[in-house]
């Protein structure tokens, strides 16, 4: 198995983010983590900066995404390019653009800066969705309730990423997969296929943290049913 951080931010095209491309390409060899994925908000990586950073990172495969914005909230798309994305766009119309080409389709932190919709299981939109994103540093035991009916309404398969946009919470939390994608295709095809499994670094998250109590690991350190592996 192998390590995907499906979900991380740098200050090239995200300005609430804390980190430089030299300080992802410096911190990820210690992190246990075999790939990264930039997500950058409406916005994603030229072909030439990614060859770049790529080169700098040896080992450990880059790929580039986008963390598009809409009214409905965030969402990871994965082996598209919409960039830049317009913001004005609906979760219907993301939905569309990603299908046409073949890209998977997360929904980020579920709850965070948007309700999750009472009416979800009438929602087309959201069913056009292939993961739902269930651990990353930026869902708290607040978000576990709303994630749990997403869960339930919707049965897609869990993801996590570390939604990184310090140096501290680089990997941890990533995504496990049985081999590594030859590019962002191929890791959209294993999203959907489902073949991806949610992972939390305990020993990178208990400084940051504390230890954590029962509850608190069962809520954060583990996906929740019925995805539990």
């Amino acid at each position: 198995m192998v390590k995907i951080d499906l979900h991380i931010h740098s200050n090239s095209y995200s300005p609430c983010s804390r980190i430089s491309p030299d300080e992802l390409a410096a911190m990820a060899p210690f992190t246990g983590l075999d790939g990264l994925v930039i997500t950058e908000h409406n916005f994603q990586w030229t072909p030439s900066e990614k060859e770049e950073l790529q080169e700098k990172l040896g080992g450990i495969k880059l790929y580039c995404a986008m963390e598009a914005s809409v009214a409905e909230g965030h969402f990871l798309v994965i082996g598209a390019d919409l960039s830049p994305w317009d913001q004005s766009k609906t979760l219907a119309d993301l939905a569309v653009l990603a299908s046409e080409q073949e890209a998977a389709l997360i929904w980020a932190h579920p709850g965070r800066f948007t309700p999750i919709p009472d009416n979800l299981s009438e929602r087309e939109d959201f069913r056009a969705i292939h993961g739902i994103e269930v651990m990353s540093s930026n869902i708290k035991a607040k978000h576990r309730e709303g994630i749990a009916r997403v869960l339930e309404v919707l049965k897609k398969p869990t993801l996590a990423g570390s939604d990184s946009h310090s140096p501290l919470t680089l990997g941890t939390y990533a995504t496990m997969f049985p081999t590594l994608p030859k590019d962002e295709k191929e890791l959209a095809q294993m999203i959907k296929a489902p073949c991806g499994v949610p992972w939390a670094n305990r020993k990178a998250l208990i400084p940051l943290n504390g230890k954590p109590g029962p509850e608190e690991e069962k809520m954060l350190l583990t996906p929740p049913a019925p995805f539990r592996v």
